[in-house]
């Protein structure tokens, strides 16, 4: 045991000796150099620190772990937090993607890492931006553009949003990519490359995956066209629930995209008000009401959400409650309010938002972009989601649109489908067969559990009541994947952010029986599809 805290008492000593360093290599080195010191100077130390804790609090009352870890998170949020502000770029990313799975971050670091799904600190001044647009445009701003807004409507990772009117009236929102975006990320991947196949190597693929995916993510013009596309394919079938903006094409550049601008609000912020609302009613705070319902759910007093029926049901009873009140109070004021000179006034309650109706849709949109269309857009995050003036959900935000050949979509059709019928040896079957999938022992029962987290649902039962890092060290230690198909990571990606919504509201998502429909319809549109060629997986210690 000493031998391992001397260990870990001279890493951290190394780290800090390196984060001091960093400070004569900002002023000497690279950008990149200067952000692979001051990531590993501050976030290895807090990685030890964590392993450490794990041994040191192992087999110890659960009170007293949660107790020991609380401190943890408390001391270091804040300062994850600050790195991820100072450094941006895919480190910004990948706390967006986190940030998405309530049920499995912890409080702490919830509190910070939530607001960066949509309240990103801008980045430039007001002038700045303006002469990055006219660069791009190769013109004035005046000459474009009959108004800009300066302030911007967000910030995100590579870039922020500014909302505009063309000389023609049109209202349209501007993207505009941030200077050396590109060049930070590649740093960025790499930098958590190198921290993962130390510390967490079944995280490698996926990350290999995404950074081959970002290419198209900085070339604004490529994102435009696949804007069009999504629009084109989802607006006229799923018009009534949802609408994609229409790109600008002759004012797209590499660096600027110019899109139809779409009312609403975001729906974060949607949400964050009606909680707030029922919070005031109550006499409490929203941080006081979060805490109360996470203290039920923990305590098993909710076990899960309501179900867009039940919420149907409710609305409709809101309705019907306000027609009734209201008839009484017109009568009331023909005959006596009046005379009275006190006439009661009309109600009207704000239907509050279904979001096991919303989470529903998304689920189906996004099923039947991947096997319908074979694109999709790979980071479903709610920053990208509005919750538009007439009712629709706004999706923004194509610039991780991934395409998936048709030889690829039918194996994963008959994946989701196996699974959503609880056909275990089926999946596994076509799983490792016609997906590529292979691991050290080839443990059924390993294997599915790897399929099912990926492709299908992972509640805290299935993870055998372990988080998802110690579910997924645990599977590999059980029969580690040597060979994946890096062509479904980005699949996997949208599953399981699409889940991880349904988590933060008590939803139990399964995305096979969500996609089910959709892939049986792939299939029978394609009953005699050519056999697949064989998978090119790829190898995990390659």
């Amino acid at each position: 045991m000493m031998r391992m805290v001397r260990r870990g008492a001279k890493f951290a000593l190394g780290a800090t000796t390196v984060g001091l360093l960093g400070t004569y290599a900002y002023s000497c080195y690279d950008v990149g150099f200067r952000r692979t010191v001051v990531f590993w100077a501050q976030a290895a130390p807090i990685y030890l620190h964590y392993r450490y804790a794990e041994w040191r609090v192992k087999g110890l009352p659960s009170s007293v772990q949660t107790e020991y870890f609380d401190r943890l998170h408390n001391m270091y949020a804040p300062k994850v937090y600050d790195l991820v502000i100072d450094l941006r770029g895919f480190f910004l990313k990948c706390a967006q993607m986190v940030s998405v799975r309530e049920e499995i971050v912890p409080p702490q670091y919830l509190r910070f890492l939530k607001t960066l799904q949509d309240n990103v600190p801008p980045e430039y001044t007001p002038e700045e931006v303006r002469i990055m647009v006219e660069q791009s445009l190769g013109k004035k701003i005046e000459e474009v553009f009959a108004y800009f807004d300066d302030t911007p409507l967000g910030a995100a990772s590579i870039g922020q949003v500014h909302r505009a009117t063309l000389k023609d009236g049109s209202i349209v929102a501007v993207k505009l990519q941030f200077p050396r975006a590109e060049s930070l990320f590649r740093s960025d991947i790499k930098i958590l490359i190198d921290f993962c196949t130390m510390a967490m190597p079944f995280h490698v693929p996926g990350l290999l995956e995404v950074e081959k995916q970002y290419k198209t993510e900085f070339d604004y013009v490529k994102e435009a066209e696949n804007l069009d596309l999504v629009a084109n394919n989802i607006n006229n079938v799923w018009n009534e629930h949802v609408v994609v903006p229409r790109p600008f094409m002759d004012l797209c550049r590499k660096n600027l995209l110019v899109m139809e601008y779409l009312p609403g609000i975001k729906l974060t912020d949607g949400i964050r008000r009606q909680y707030s609302a029922i919070a005031a009613s109550q006499g409490k705070t929203l941080e006081e009401l979060e805490n109360e319902q996470k203290a039920k759910i923990k305590s098993g007093e909710i076990k899960a959400g309501p179900t867009k029926f039940q919420m149907k049901i409710f609305i409709t009873y809101l309705k019907v409650k306000d027609i009734a009140i209201n008839a009484v109070n017109f009568f009331y004021n023909s005959i006596y309010g009046r005379w009275a000179g006190r006439p009661r006034p009309y109600v009207k309650t704000e239907s509050p938002i279904n979001i096991p109706q919303i989470l529903d849709i998304l689920l189906k949109v996004h099923g039947y972009e991947l096997f319908i269309n074979g694109a999709f857009n790979g980071d479903p995050h709610p920053g990208n989601i509005l919750l538009l003036e007439d009712g629709r959900l706004g999706l923004i935000d194509y610039g991780q649109v991934k395409h998936m050949a048709l030889h690829d979509r039918i194996p994963y059709a008959k994946l989701i489908i196996s699974l959503a019928d609880n056909n275990e040896r089926e999946a596994v079957r076509i799983f490792t067969e016609e997906m590529g999938y292979k691991s050290q022992r080839m443990d059924e029962v390993v294997l599915v559990k790897w399929a099912r987290f990926w492709n299908d649902y992972d509640s805290l039962e299935s993870r055998n009541g372990m988080n998802i890092q110690h579910f997924m060290e645990w599977l590999q230690k059980q029969d580690p994947i040597v060979t994946f198909n890096e062509e479904y990571v980005v699949a996997v990606r949208m599953s399981i952010l699409l889940r991880g919504m349904g988590a933060a509201f008590q939803q139990k998502l399964s995305t096979a029986k969500a996609w089910k429909q959709y892939a049986e319809e792939l299939l029978r549109r394609h009953p005699h599809h050519p056999s697949p060629p064989s998978p090119s997986p790829s190898s995990l210690s390659s």
